[in-house]
């Protein structure tokens, strides 16, 4: 897979948090000083922590699909039938 997705920034990151299919991660911080990288390791933890919590998990996902139902009804639009209108074909 090739796609990279970002949030926020314009600019190339200083970091990356690369996961593998047994369960791994690592961190990539080819430039960075030693109070990045104790931030990126700090992020690195907690990420691991949230991972391993499987109540964090539950009320995360039932989160996500509460928020996703609400963007969907709210995005969906009110249409409704009008009785009557033109019969036969019509040309545009």
């Amino acid at each position: 897979m090739s796609k990279m997705y970002m949030s926020g920034s314009e600019e190339l990151p200083m970091a990356a948090l690369l996961f593998f299919e047994d369960g791994s991660m690592a961190l990539s911080a080819p430039e960075c000083n030693e109070e990045d990288e104790s931030s990126l390791l700090l992020v690195v933890d907690f990420f691991s922590y949230a991972l391993s919590r499987d109540d964090w998990m539950a009320h995360y996902t039932r989160q996500i699909r509460k928020d996703h139902a609400n963007f969907l009804s709210e995005k969906r639009p009110k249409l409704r039938v009008i009785q009557g209108g033109i019969t036969g074909s019509v040309a545009i």
